[in-house]
């Protein structure tokens, strides 16, 4: 049978993974473990047994490595069934929109690596005076995401291993614009790891519509202190090979 169009988009936002995630029942807030997601709901396990009915409904945070908490996802119980051991619930979002679909698929197309996302609040000294994001704030915004990255990840003291980093280029693409009080979240990967150099790509997202707001890349170099070429040291290539 030849699917059409629309039943392969469908398709293509199924994801089946292992993610935990977060359901708030009344004040109750309980881990799960996602199954599966699609472009309308999601099915999840758990082994405490819920008191979860047809319709009944609850609120689903998804959560990641390095990342807090999302926009909650408003669900209803759809369907459920009892295993040996767990129980396995389908649910459908209520609140549903091409935003929130957005955001689901900004985490499950990463379900495989790695996700490393620097929180950011938008500040009055981040703004210019028409109250927007300054656009060289997403320049110094990438050199804290860098540094907390290496600072978790591949942790070294760069002064006593006498390594200099170098920026040999960075570069940010503009898409819609950050306001006062905004949270960003600024997602970082690695990709064209060499032998003395590597790129960081940046992803920097609103957080609460999951809205694009502009993309960047570095690439760096390793040197010694004189400025010569050296290989990339070993703690930061393991580190940054999780999450190429």
């Amino acid at each position: 049978m030849i699917e059409t169009k629309d039943q392969e988009r469908r398709k293509a936002r199924r994801v089946s993974i292992k993610l935990p995630v977060k359901i708030k029942i009344d004040k109750e807030e309980i881990e799960v473990e996602v199954v599966s997601v699609g472009e309308k709901g999601l099915r999840f396990e758990t082994q405490k047994k819920l008191k979860l009915s047809i319709n009944d409904a609850f609120q689903t945070y998804f959560l990641s490595d390095n990342l807090s908490s999302y926009q909650p996802f408003n669900c209803k119980i759809v369907w459920y069934e009892q295993k040996e051991d767990k129980i396995l619930y389908c649910a459908e979002y209520t609140n549903y929109s091409d935003n929130n679909l957005e955001l689901i698929n900004k985490i499950f197309e990463m379900k495989n690596k790695k996700i490393f996302a620097f929180h950011k609040i938008v500040y009055i000294g981040d703004t210019n005076i028409e109250g927007n994001v300054y656009f060289a704030k997403y320049f110094e915004w990438q050199g804290h995401t860098r540094e907390e990255f290496w600072r978790k990840y591949s942790p070294i003291d760069f002064l006593k291993e006498k390594i200099l980093l170098i920026t040999r280029e960075a570069v940010v693409n503009y898409v819609s614009p950050a306001f006062l009080y905004d949270e960003v979240l600024i997602f970082i990967k690695t990709a064209n790891i060499k032998n003395v150099s590597l790129d960081l790509h940046f992803l920097y997202v609103n957080k609460n519509n999951a809205k694009t707001l502009a993309f960047g890349k570095q690439k760096i170099v390793f040197a010694d202190l004189s400025g010569k070429l050296v290989k990339i040291p070993d703690i930061i290539k393991i580190g940054a090979m999780m999450f190429s």
